[in-house]
């Protein structure tokens, strides 16, 4: 990861199994490698069966984040935290990005497709299919910094 600080503890251990990736620079190129930096180092583990949600959530969220938080600027940053317990993966993605409007309330459904294809919508499906994907979402901004957190719970403890 180019540009990106990491420190993978103790990956062996499922209740200590975390990885961080500190200062990433806010560019697609960027975000790319992390999520790709960050599936690796997961995958052959306890949590394979959620990697594909997993992937594309935060490809989706990073991408959000570069494109509207920092409006395609490089000169951010983003750190994304990953905890994989027994029975849940959870991530915690900070950013310094600009601060959601507060009249914006992240859609929840996704935008309606039975309409002619000349007037599809170009976006509004990041969020929904972030809330599709994550079975916990929470977004909050303190002190200037924004922070995502995600919830992927294991398929044997959703039962």
């Amino acid at each position: 990861m180019t540009g990106c600080k990491r420190n993978v503890k103790d990956m062996l251990d499922p209740m200590r199994n975390s990885l961080r990736v500190e200062a990433c620079p806010s560019t697609l190129d960027d975000v790319s490698r992390a999520v790709q930096t960050l599936v690796g180092e997961m995958r052959g583990g306890h949590v394979d069966d959620v990697l594909p949600a997993v992937e594309i959530t935060l490809a989706e969220v990073l991408t959000n984040v570069v494109e509207h938080g920092y409006q395609m600027r490089d000169d951010g940053w983003i750190r994304i935290k990953m905890h994989a317990g027994e029975d849940s993966v959870w991530f915690s993605i900070l950013d310094g990005g600009i601060e959601m409007p507060t009249s914006f309330s992240p859609p929840e459904s996704m935008p309606d497709l039975d309409i002619p294809f000349d007037d599809l919508p170009e976006g509004g499906f990041g969020w929904p299919l972030i809330r599709e994907l994550a079975d916990k979402v929470s977004l909050r901004r303190r002190n200037g910094v924004n922070r995502l957190s995600l919830v992927f719970l294991l398929p044997q403890a959703a039962l």
